[in-house]
C-alpha cells in the first residue's frame, strides 16, 4: 500500500480543517489538509513488515541518541578546555580527559529536564543552530576583516548576536 493513501490527504483517516478561502463571504469555502504528526510510527508499526518497521524504529532511536551524546559530549569538552583550565585549580594535560567526563554530567541533567519539559525537542535543536548561526557567523567572518581581533571583542560579538537572537 502507498504511503499517501495511508496518511496523506487522500487517505480514508485524513482530517481537514476549515479554511476561508472567500475572504469577501467570510464563508469556508475550502479545507486545509491536517498532517498527522505521527503518521510514520503509525506507518511502522501498523503497515510496514514487523520485522521492517522494528529496525527502522531501532534506527530512529539509535540515531536519535547518537546526536544527544555527541552534544552533550562536545558541551563537557568545551566546559573542560575552555572553562575548566580558566579556574584556578590545577588541571594538567593528564587529567583533562576526566574533567571533560565530569563536565558532563551537569548539560547531561540540563539535557534530560529539557526533554522532559519540552515534548519537541527537534525543534528546539533547529533554534539552537540558528542561535549559533546568528551569534557566530558574524563575529568569524568579521575576524577575516579585523586587523587585530581580541579575544573579548569575538566575546561581546557572539553574545551579542546570539542574545539579539533570542529576542527576535
Amino acid at each position: 500500500m502507498v504511503f499517501g493513501f495511508i496518511a496523506g490527504p487522500d487517505s480514508q483517516y485524513a482530517e481537514f480543517e476549515a479554511d476561508t478561502c472567500s475572504a469577501i463571504l467570510d464563508l469556508p469555502q475550502c479545507a486545509a489538509w491536517v498532517p498527522d504528526d505521527s503518521a510514520v510510527i503509525k506507518l511502522l508499526t501498523h503497515e510496514a513488515p514487523p520485522f521492517v518497521g522494528a529496525w527502522c524504529l531501532i534506527a530512529i532511536v539509535a540515531a536519535s541518541m547518537s546526536t544527544a551524546d555527541g552534544a552533550i559530549l562536545a558541551l563537557g569538552t568545551v566546559g573542560a578546555h575552555n572553562l575548566a583550565r580558566k579556574f584556578p585549580c590545577h588541571i594538567s594535560d593528564k587529567n583533562l580527559l576526566h574533567v571533560a567526563r565530569l563536565a558532563a554530567i551537569p548539560f547531561t541533567l540540563i539535557s534530560c529536564l529539557m526533554a522532559s519539559f519540552y515534548a519537541q525537542t527537534g525543534y528546539l535543536l533547529i533554534v539552537a543552530f540558528d542561535i549559533m548561526l546568528a551569534g557566530c557567523v558574524v563575529p568569524l567572518f568579521g575576524m577575516f576583516y579585523m586587523g587585530k581581533p581580541s579575544p573579548n571583542a569575538a566575546l561581546a560579538a557572539v553574545l551579542g548576536g546570539s542574545i539579539l537572537r533570542i529576542i527576535l
